[in-house]
């Protein structure tokens, strides 16, 4: 079967919960996930990176064909996906982003991962006592993604790259419940073995080193006013209200 016609399923968004029904997904039949995972991060790639890590003996004429999360960036919608957005589907997961925030700059800590100013890359510093409100902006600048949810999903509807009725939007609060995995098995006709939706072990590891760093919520929470308002824009989430059918701004209490 030519790898170039199999429909592709992409997950999003960074920080929303999507490892976990990644592999719910993966586990079901059918499915074969890419092996090159966080995709956006290597967007200037060819797609063909990923077809090419697909185990052959794996794939039949009812292979879909799984992609991770990340950003979605409009880079990575190369010739490939734009063929077939009758076939393409993506879940678009939501996360409360006041919570997305602290979990992007807590999980940068922990990791020490390095952030970036201007074109020089430098390593987290450690001296928390010393942070300013810069500092909490430029780690969270470094791992988060460069535009809005709702800026990414009018990209996609605005050259019909997924069909709207294509697009499943789900929270991850509703993913905890049971509720939205339910939406995940009709939209994509597949069962599940159960509702639980735990910590993947990548992320059950992270999660331990996390607690190690736990006394910088303190850093992070005497920012959290301002962060919030610089990066959780009440008119965007207005907007892509409107386009996944449900209130955003009253679930999260975006002000």
């Amino acid at each position: 079967m030519n790898k170039d016609e199999i429909p592709i399923l992409f997950i999003g968004q960074c920080k929303s919960g999507s490892n976990t029904l990644f592999e719910k997904i993966a586990a079901v039949e059918g499915f074969v996930a890419g092996q090159v995972r966080r995709a956006s991060y290597r967007a200037r790639r060819e797609l063909g990176d990923y077809y090419s890590n697909w185990p052959d003996e794996k794939i039949n004429e009812k292979t879909r064909f799984l992609l991770d999360k990340t950003m979605i960036a409009p880079s990575i919608f190369d010739y490939r996906i734009g063929r077939f957005p009758e076939k393409n589907k993506m879940i678009y997961q939501i996360r409360d982003p006041y919570k997305t925030l602290k979990s992007q700059f807590l999980f940068a800590i922990a990791g020490e991962t390095c952030w970036r100013v201007g074109r020089e890359v430098r390593p987290i510093k450690k001296d928390r006592e010393n942070y300013s409100f810069d500092d909490v902006c430029a780690v969270i600048e470094w791992n988060l993604e460069k535009v809005t949810h709702y800026q990414n999903i009018n990209y996609i509807l605005e050259n019909h790259i997924f069909k709207r009725e294509n697009i499943l939007f789900t929270t991850l609060e509703n993913m905890r419940t049971g509720e939205d995995l339910k939406r995940v098995e009709k939209f994509l006709e597949i069962k599940f073995a159960d509702y639980d939706y735990p910590l993947t072990q990548e992320g059950i590891a992270r999660y331990e080193k996390l607690q190690e760093y736990a006394d910088w919520e303190g850093v992070f929470d005497s920012f959290s006013e301002k962060v919030n308002s610089r990066y959780v824009v009440r008119e965007d989430y207005e907007k892509l209200s409107k386009i996944v059918g449900f209130d955003l701004v009253k679930m999260y209490n975006i002000t």
